[in-house]
């Protein structure tokens, strides 16, 4: 019977089935049996024969007239490719190494002689051309190739480097230092040339030839880098450190002297005193210090001074006066620095941390029973806040600097505490107010200047003013800190009995509302306000306010794009949701409690007990929603990528597996509270078992017409094997669900009620007719 184009439509399932023929294979042993060996033999034999190569360039020949025909059709392409890209290196090098691997070397080299005419300024060509050439064995024209090379482009370093390792590998050190000075005599020999030849002078133990070199480089360039190396080599190379010391010397008269005073470098003269110090010498080097702190004029290069003295003392000096010289050394630095410019801010920050760090110092000498100069102390107090004072008064211009302006901050409240300790609450006072008004806001942040200044007022009893600060602060930078100082100074007020109990608890609501207004993802802010409100007894309060705050951060989660931001976020609310059901519990024993053990129940308990049961429910639904928030995302992923008819995996993917181990977490926290051990056998109770099979059952329930309908699977006008794949997809994606079912009935349940339960997750398969008779 012939069958039409539509018949296969028509038949629908079926044609697939039908189309199937019977297949007789034969399993009998055979006679004969291959041996282990006999089949690898086969296989590589196979493998040789028809197999794939490996690369590009294996050719299986199997007699000379294949190898004739084989090299005379790649030749004629090679030569097509260079006669029309002859403007590409890379066609030459292609097809000379060709050649090269046939063991043609004269063709080879025609090529290259050829290419030399197109790329004979390119030293990629030269480099390749003597390369092919040391591969071949033939030494002398490689060294012919290289030859030619540096002669034609005298400046390509790399032709030398690879002439100079060619002759130094064959043996030929006369030649190689012939190379070298070539290479050095040229018009523009690299600092690396001198450096190579130098060393390769020490390393064939001729000193003085050494030295010679490293002379003629110095007087070549003359850089700062060529006399350091010139003084390393003698220090680590030949290992003189007099001559090093010597060398150094000569380049602190030799350079400019903004390469000695460290105005654009100091690595001389601290090379020069660490030469110093390995040749013994310690005196003459601690004067160099001292002589480069006196006259240095670059704050970095004094900071490097200043270091590598610390350093030099801490290994070289006296351990008991090291410290006090550097100390002292430095209080001059910084001292020649101010003299220089009366408003150099980090001069003053510096040298007033050393005087603290002297009168901290003589603290430490009087708790260990040491005799100190009380004089010499009050003085370096004295000495200490002029300083400070001085860098307090500077005006630091916000606009230009705000990090500097966030430094002079800083020292504007050290300097408040400092002068408060002394009495001095006026000039404390006056030092904040004075750097809150010329403190850039706009373009930098700092919030501690505020909680000074109200700290300030708080501790001389001027709540009101405290209050004021910190309310001007919240309108002009607010932020956290801030909101937890006003709430703090609300509750301070309240205890020193300035502020009423209402009015402290209504004046909190207020400044939590606005903090959370304008950070609704911090959540020390949300659970601080619940907290309140349970302090105040207000428990519908506090829970609607956890509720909020895990709506909130639950929204938040699902717009963050990264997976672990993310799950910060659903940590958060999980958090929420502890505290939230810890509350309903602690609401429930006190409620118990109340009941002294009587028969039945009060309403109050009982009702605790439903709206207990009731967020327990809550919980689970909001953490399997998270779930499939989640698997529906990875399902559109997936299916735009392998197919919306695609079967769903034998398992879960990895990337939900985040979200199925909160989920089973959250099963297991209600799991472990709602079926408690009360019975007189220690079973739990049935109604909580019930509860939680009911909670899976109707779960399935509400959930299988939901995402089958957002698969499509309700669609009259979908096909018969997209309906099945949708109904295939929703079990798998609610899988967790009957997995803790399972597990729940395992571990609480009987046998049944476990195959009852097996037989809810995996509904019975319907047979579909196949054949409908059509109506006429």
């Amino acid at each position: 019977m012939k069958r039409n184009r539509n018949h296969n439509d028509q038949m629908g399932p079926a044609a697939a089935a039908l189309r199937r023929r019977s297949v007789f294979r034969d399993a009998r042993a055979s006679s004969t049996q291959l041996t282990d060996a006999q089949l690898i033999a086969g296989a590589l034999e196979m493998q040789r024969s028809i197999g794939p190569s490996n690369t590009s360039t294996t050719v299986v020949i199997n007699s000379p007239e294949e190898l004739a025909l084989y090299r005379q059709k790649t030749r004629a392409e090679l030569e097509e490719r260079v006669k029309r890209g002859y403007t590409f290196l890379g066609n030459w090098v292609k097809y000379a190494r060709w050649e090269a691997q046939q063991k043609d070397y004269e063709r080879m080299r025609s090529i290259l002689e050829r290419a030399v005419k197109f790329h004979g300024a390119n030293p990629v060509l030269w480099r390749d051309y003597a390369e092919l050439e040391e591969e071949g064995g033939f030494i002398n024209h490689a060294r012919a190739v290289w030859e030619r090379g540096v002669t034609a482009l005298p400046s390509a370093t790399d032709l030398w480097l690879k002439y100079i390792v060619l002759e130094q590998a064959a043996g030929q050190d006369g030649k190689v230092r012939d190379l070298f000075n070539r290479w050095v005599s040229g018009p523009t020999p690299p600092a690396c040339a001198w450096e190579l030849f130098a060393l390769f002078e020490a390393q064939q133990r001729r000193a003085e030839n050494c030295r010679d070199i490293l002379r003629r480089y110095v007087e070549a360039h003359g850089t700062v880098e060529c006399w350091i190396f010139y003084g390393s080599a003698e220090l680590n190379v030949l290992k003189n450190a007099d001559r090093a010391a010597m060398v150094y010397a000569c380049a602190m008269e030799s350079l400019p002297n903004e390469y000695i005073n460290g105005e654009k470098d100091c690595r001389i003269p601290l090379a020069w005193a660490d030469a110093l110090a390995a040749a013994l010498k310690f005196d003459e080097a601690r004067e160099l210090y001292h002589r480069l702190l006196k006259e240095c004029t670059s704050v970095k290069a004094l900071d490097a001074i200043f270091t590598a003295y610390k350093r030099f003392e801490r290994l070289y000096g006296s351990a008991e006066n090291h410290e006090t010289m550097t100390s002292v050394i430095a209080r001059a630095m910084y001292q020649h620095r101010i003299a220089h410019n009366p408003r150099d801010f980090d001069a003053y920050v510096a040298q007033f941390l050393l005087f603290r760090d002297a009168t901290q110092g003589d603290n430490a000498s009087v708790c260990a029973g040491h005799a100190v100069n009380v004089g010499s102390k009050g003085g370096a107090w004295e000495e200490a806040l002029q300083c400070l004072t001085a860098a307090a008064g500077i005006r630091i211009d916000g606009e230009k600097d705000a990090v500097l302006a966030q430094h002079h901050a800083v020292v504007v409240m050290a300097y408040a505490r400092l002068v408060e300790e002394r009495g001095d609450v006026a000039a404390a006072r006056s030092a904040l107010a004075k750097c809150i008004r010329h403190f850039p806001f706009k373009t930098a942040c700092c919030p501690r200047l505020w909680i000074e200044a109200a700290a300030l007022e708080e501790r001389h009893g001027e709540f009101v003013q405290a209050q004021k600060l910190l309310a001007a602060s919240l309108n002009i930078s607010p932020c956290p800190e801030v909101f937890d100082a006003a709430l703090r100074l609300e509750s301070n007020a309240c205890a020193a009995g300035e502020v009423s109990a209402e009015s402290c608890v209504q004046r909190s609501r207020a400044i939590y509302e606005s903090a959370i207004k304008q950070f609704p993802q911090n959540f020390a802010l949300w659970e601080g306000y619940a907290k309140l409100e349970e302090k105040e007894r207000q428990f519908h309060r506090s829970d609607a306010l956890r509720a909020a705050c895990i709506r909130s951060f639950s929204a938040v989660a699902r717009s963050v794009v990264s997976l672990s931001e993310r799950y910060e976020v659903l940590e958060k609310v999980d958090q929420a949701w502890a505290r939230r059901l810890a509350l309903k519990r602690r609401l429930l024993r006190s409620a118990r409690k109340k009941t002294c053990g009587g028969l039945s129940e009060s309403a109050e308990v009982e009702e605790l007990n439903f709206s207990l049961r009731q967020l327990y429910q809550e919980l689970l639904d909001s953490v399997w929603d998270e779930y499939i928030y989640e698997a529906l995302r990875w399902r559109g992923k997936n299916a735009s990528t392998v197919g919306v008819l695609s079967p769903p995996p034998l398992r879960l993917p990895e990337v939900l597996t985040p979200a199925t181990a909160r989920w089973a977490e959250a099963v297991s926290a209600v799991t472990n509270f709602v079926v408690s051990s009360t019975t007189a056998d220690g079973r739990p109770e049935d109604s909580s078992v019930e509860w939680m099979r009911t909670t899976f059952r109707k779960r399935l329930e509400r959930y299988r017409p939901k995402l089958l309908q957002e698969f499509g699977g309700l669609d009259n006008n979908a096909s018969f094997e997209a309906i099945q794949q949708s109904k295939r997809w929703v079990e798998f994606l609610l899988s967790p669900n009957g997995t803790e079912w399972r597990r729940f009935e395992a571990a609480h349940g009987t046998s049944d009620t476990l195959e009852a339960a097996k037989e809810c997750t995996q509904p019975t398969a319907r047979r579909t007719r196949l054949f409908v008779k059509k109506k006429a």
